[in-house]
């Protein structure tokens, strides 16, 4: 496959994503506001957790206050005016914590310079030097409230997020009205943050940009954090991206953060 082919095919599958996780998130939305209103709050039963005088739920739109897309996807809105910020997901393991380095150094920025530095001190300490290629990704494991904060967000990055919500992309729904009491069970699971934090291992992730980067143990960003990898031969990339994860691969260079 040419690399134009590739670009498209590539584009094409980030389209289909974003087309799949709206359909979820409109099909959960869709699915309370069905049978909730202010006039007749529902339970909102998941295989999960189960949510309480429910009247309503809404889209989260725009862009967040650092212009990322917000932390939330959908909000559940309660009889007392409580409003729960949801992160929808797909079954699998979900995309963590989004915004970049941006939203991670806005909430934690002495845990990201650390990691970067121990990264590359690692590095050097194995043998790597200045110029060499095929520098594997480097993880650091997040801990403690570090991690909760890194998966609820702050307001500024249109969080904190309330609960976490994994299901199919086709949301499916059974509505229960008897005897005045009405309930709606959705195909998905709801999740306290607090638990799912905790029942997860949660990483940093620095990646190349270009699979030809080189790495350089002194380079550094606009920010002056360590940039780990220099500039792609080929098509000029710098710098590096940092994710998170809670799945590391087998024999992955991990350092203590």
């Amino acid at each position: 496959m040419s690399e134009r082919l590739l670009r498209e095919w590539i584009r094409e599958k980030l389209v289909e994503a974003g087309a799949s996780a709206e359909r979820q998130e409109y099909g959960l939305i869709d699915s309370i506001n069905a049978m909730a209103t202010p006039e007749k709050p529902v339970e909102l039963k998941s295989s999960g957790e189960t949510i309480l005088d429910v009247i309503g739920a809404s889209k989260v739109e725009g862009m967040n206050d650092l212009g990322k897309e917000p932390y939330s996807d959908v909000q559940i809105h309660l009889a007392d005016g409580t409003i729960l910020n949801v992160s929808a997901k797909g079954s699998s393991a979900p995309t963590l914590a989004g915004g970049g380095l941006v939203a991670l150094t806005s909430m934690l920025p002495n845990l990201v310079t650390e990691f970067l530095q121990r990264a590359v001190d690692e590095l050097v300490a194995q043998g790597y030097k200045k110029g060499d290629t095929g520098i594997p990704d480097i993880y650091g494991q997040i801990t403690g409230e570090d991690a909760l904060l890194v998966l609820q967000g702050n307001e500024a990055m249109g969080g904190p997020i309330d609960y976490m919500y994994q299901g199919p992309m086709d949301v499916t729904a059974q509505y229960c009205d008897t005897r005045g009491e009405c309930s709606i069970t959705v195909s998905g699971a709801f999740t306290n943050i607090e638990d799912y934090a905790a029942d997860h291992v949660l990483y940093l992730r620095a990646r190349k940009r270009r699979n030809d980067q080189p790495f350089d143990p002194v380079a550094v960003d606009k920010a002056g954090l360590p940039s780990i990898f220099g500039k792609s031969p080929t098509k000029g990339a710098r710098n590096r991206r940092i994710v998170i994860t809670d799945k590391v691969p087998s024999g992955a260079l991990i350092v203590s953060i």
